[in-house]
């Protein structure tokens, strides 16, 4: 799944109204009988206000009983 983000104040604070943008995708697959593992990846791009631009990736395992 991949979801887009646009981030925007609603009133402007110091000249400040737009503050980035996100892309983020997630993949899953199940294994064995009550496994899911998993790789989210979030790319975060600043715009107004000093901001940072940004990359993470998180690599997850859940089990359900």
């Amino acid at each position: 799944m991949v979801v887009y983000h646009d981030f925007s104040a609603e009133e402007s604070s110091g000249g400040v109204d737009d503050l980035g943008s996100e892309i983020d995708a997630v993949y899953t697959r199940p294994f064995a009988d009550h496994y899911v593992g998993g790789i989210k990846y979030a790319a975060y791009s600043a715009k107004d206000g000093g901001k940072v631009d940004t990359d993470k990736v998180w690599l997850f395992v859940t089990a359900n009983f």
